[in-house]
């Protein structure tokens, strides 16, 4: 799922038991602002992945709500490293994101081609 908003884009990948089963977590990635700007600032703008498991709304207790993501990889603009922040105090694990099959690209199907950066951006800039 894409969302194009005015100032960001975000994508959402959903991992699903058993590959067709029932949602079980999800990968965010937004590029662009980050946090929205207030008088005194600045937007934040950059890269940002979340990952968000469901399965403590899935087993017992179970916890209702929005829950918060369980860990989430930052950049912002200017920065010249990753930030990492997990929920998990002094806890070691690994990640694995694996990929199934291969598929056209979105750009491709739709047309968007090359030109497409400098056409957004000549039209961001004359807006």
């Amino acid at each position: 799922r894409i969302k194009h908003d005015k100032r960001k884009w975000i994508t959402v990948y959903y991992a699903r038991e058993g590959g067709i089963g029932e949602v079980v977590a999800e990968l965010k990635i937004s590029v662009g602002e980050l946090e929205g700007r207030s008088k005194s600032s600045d937007p934040v703008i950059g890269v940002q992945a979340e990952i968000t498991s469901f399965c403590p709304a899935r087993g017992d207790p179970i916890v209702l709500g929005k829950l918060p993501p369980c860990a989430m990889v930052r950049q912002c603009k200017g920065d010249s490293h990753l930030k990492w922040t997990a929920n998990a105090t002094n806890t070691n694990t690994s990640l694995s994101i694996v990929g199934k099959g291969i598929v056209p690209s979105f750009r491709v199907e739709v047309g968007l081609m090359d030109v497409a950066a400098k056409s957004l951006k000549n039209h961001a800039t004359n807006v």
